[in-house]
């Protein structure tokens, strides 16, 4: 874990910022319960993640993809824009039914909190930082190691690491009104250098058995 920690300059981190493009699938709102969450593309997404506060902001615009055979309406452009510090989460939109040119305004969400701090602490560098911090368990596995740690004394990581120092996988749960707790990975690979910083250029996330997340 510390040889992983130093290939990816986690002491010196503090503040990351990546941005790429994909697909996203809508947890919680499947057509049916064999079919996989709504997709959506994605043509610009951006974290702005702070690991000291810790804070995070993530802009998303995206468009849902055309389902054959199914009837609705055409999609349109959204701009989600999503923010958490600390114990508060909140979007910024222009509120409902507001005039034409009103303003964004921040709107609560205290139910995305524990989510959001969630995508915070799977980052690789994230999740080295508070597996460092909370004294996390190692062994050793085929090609690697396994690293397992419970983050205020609550929520429960366990991250795979490779021969090449690289976070592959971490997994977590986040308590879910309907499923209860539900499991959320997420899956790293061809790392790249971005001026100087270790970093994975491709990121693959499930929640609930489903890919919800950017690739």
């Amino acid at each position: 874990m510390q040889s992983a920690a130093k290939a990816l300059d986690v002491a010196d981190i503090t503040s990351i910022e990546y941005s790429g493009s994909g697909r996203w699938f809508q947890f919680g709102q499947a057509p049916n319960p064999a079919l996989p969450w709504p997709q959506f593309e994605i043509s610009r997404f951006s974290a702005d993640i702070d690991y000291q506060w810790p804070s995070a902001r993530v802009q998303i615009t995206r468009k849902q993809s055309i389902e054959p055979g199914r009837l609705r309406p055409a999609p349109v452009e959204q701009k989600p824009d999503q923010y958490v510090s600390g114990t508060y989460a909140w979007n910024l939109a222009v509120p409902a039914n507001a005039p034409q040119g009103a303003a964004p305004a921040p709107a609560a969400q205290p139910a995305a909190v524990e989510e959001r701090l969630a995508e915070i602490w799977a980052t690789p560098q994230g999740f080295l930082k508070a597996a460092i911090a909370n004294h996390a368990s190692t062994q050793a596995t085929d090609g690697g190691t396994e690293v397992s740690f419970t983050l205020g004394g609550k929520y429960r990581y366990i991250g795979s690491i490779n021969a090449d120092n690289q976070v592959e996988r971490v997994q977590t749960w986040i308590d879910n009104p309907v499923l209860g707790d539900t499991l959320v990975e997420t899956r790293y690979s061809d790392y790249k250098d971005f001026d100087g910083i270790a970093f994975p250029s491709h990121i693959e996330r499930s929640q609930g058995g489903y890919p919800y997340a950017p690739t």
